[in-house]
């Protein structure tokens, strides 16, 4: 709602600001925001900045009950061209055969022509991307993270080869480190 009545980022950040949207956290942490350099750090990451009113932007987020999100940072191919999404998730501490099947999973998908959309982490989500890469398919994976600071560190390789075939999208602004809180606002998408 905010994003429609505000139009612009500007003016998002300058309403949340000055205290008429959002919480006192996010007053407060929108005080300390230098939308220059987050865009200057978006660009060298090669990001866009996706909101409601470009045609990107998934018109199912605007479908979610709970906070649908105000806006996107995209990298790799269009969302859009990347249709027939289909998620997979399972347990970071996965067994070997989960992590095969996972993969296996993640190949028969990929082989189809469809996309997996997971969350990059370690386990299952990890292992249904680097199957459906092994079968020349396209993934999506959904950061809880900046685009700068993948969780874990040990899947900046994984993100980056997602990012050449198909996408890698995060609600968070570059510098934003993963929390735990972060992971269920991710899930979402």
């Amino acid at each position: 709602e905010l994003a429609w009545a505000e139009g612009t980022a500007q003016a998002i950040l300058s309403a949340i600001r000055a205290g008429r949207a959002g919480s006192e956290a996010d007053q407060a942490w929108a005080r300390t925001l230098d939308p220059r350099s987050i865009e200057a750090a978006a660009r060298a990451l090669d990001t866009r900045f996706v909101t409601p009113i470009d045609e990107e932007y998934l018109p199912q987020f605007l479908e979610l009950q709970h906070d649908p999100p105000i806006a996107l940072f995209v990298r790799g191919r269009s969302l859009l061209d990347l249709a027939d999404r289909v998620g997979v998730v399972g347990a970071r501490n996965c067994s070997p055969i989960g992590n095969e099947v996972a993969m296996s999973i993640g190949a028969a998908l990929g082989g189809v022509g469809a996309c997996v959309v997971s969350g990059a982490a370690r386990g299952i989500d990890a292992a249904s991307h680097r199957g459906a890469l092994a079968a020349q398919g396209a993934s999506i994976a959904v950061l809880g993270s900046g685009h700068d600071l993948p969780y874990p560190k040990g899947s900046t390789e994984l993100v980056a080869r997602i990012a050449a075939t198909g996408a890698v999208v995060s609600e968070y602004a570059p510098g934003v480190v993963a929390e735990p809180f972060r992971f269920p606002a991710r899930n979402r998408l």
